[in-house]
């Protein structure tokens, strides 16, 4: 069985106007790094078409969808500080989400074992009624979504090893049960959610694992934070794995400066395809989140992708 890859040229059309740490060069620099590694040819290209306004409604609101398409319309602009658009990041966002369904489609469908995708804007931070953190629409989450309404899945791991707390993808599903939310993140940190007692609310209560960890641990504490968590993801037997895959743990990330070396990411990604493969047949899909250093970043990419495959 193959590994799928979701990758377009128009993600690298949602630029920034001047500097910015999450920038096309992200994916330019990747692809050129999978190309000489020999991995852009191991890999299973999926098609991929952008998420119409129904699919985005299921997790966003209209408000929400109308004002990144206005922005972009009107040529680009800022929704908040942080988070840019430009005339084409409506069309590379509305891609970003649908490639990652179309990813789990191919999964459940056979047509690859697992699959990664390379896209941008990010998502984990987007939520249900607004853009933040540099996310537009939230990829994984509709994802989720997806898995839900069109398949019928009842219990959907996200695990989150991004060094942000995925606050968007915590508000999707925070009073449901068939979405399990673990997250390992720096803390107090942006966006400044997170912390060990959000669990849940309602019939979701106990269905979100906080794991926040402070500003100053080893990489030996995180990986046993780590072990904890896949224990209880274990526990809960997903029918499908999704990883949000921020790699601004990174000892050496611009943003992160944390703690994390590529051999890390590698033991996270071996570790997570093999709980996929004991609980759901192997059933995967990674979608890429955080992650700046200019020249590191693909190097990690490229592990996080030979782990998958």
């Amino acid at each position: 069985m193959a590994t799928g890859l979701v990758y377009s040229p128009l993600f690298l059309a949602h630029r920034p106007v001047g500097y910015h740490p999450e920038n096309e060069e992200r994916l330019s620099r990747s692809v050129a790094h999978l190309q000489g590694a020999g991995l852009w040819e191991r890999v299973r290209h999926l098609e991929i078409a952008p998420a119409d306004e129904a699919s985005l409604a299921r997790l966003h609101t209209p408000e929400h969808i109308d004002r990144v398409r206005r922005i972009a319309g009107a040529g680009g602009g800022h929704s908040d500080p942080d988070t840019y658009l430009s005339g084409e990041s409506f069309a590379a966002a509305s891609l970003a989400a649908g490639g990652a369904c179309a990813a789990v489609e191919a999964v459940l469908g056979g047509e690859v074992e697992n699959a990664f995708c390379l896209v941008r804007p990010p998502g984990h931070h987007a939520r249900p009624a607004g853009p933040m953190g540099f996310c537009l629409f939230n990829n994984l989450a509709l994802a989720a979504r997806h898995l839900q309404e069109e398949f019928g899945l009842e219990r959907i791991l996200v695990f989150d090893f991004d060094l942000h707390h995925g606050n968007g993808v915590q508000d999707a599903f925070y009073r449901d049960p068939g979405v399990f939310y673990i997250s390992l993140h720096k803390f107090p940190f942006f966006p400044g959610t997170g912390a060990a007692g959000e669990r849940g609310d309602g019939r979701g209560r106990a269905f979100t694992l906080n794991i926040p960890l402070g500003w100053r641990i080893s990489a030996e504490e995180y990986m046993e934070h780590f072990g904890a968590a896949l224990r209880r993801a274990r526990d809960y037997r997903p029918q499908f794995v999704l990883l949000a895959a921020g790699f601004d743990a990174y000892t050496f990330d611009p943003i992160g400066n944390y703690c994390l070396e590529e051999h890390h990411y590698r033991e996270i990604t071996r570790r997570l395809r093999e709980l996929a493969t004991e609980s759901c047949g192997g059933r995967l899909v990674s979608t890429l989140e955080g992650g700046y250093h200019p020249t590191h970043l693909p190097r990690l990419i490229t592990a996080h992708l030979e782990e998958l495959l």
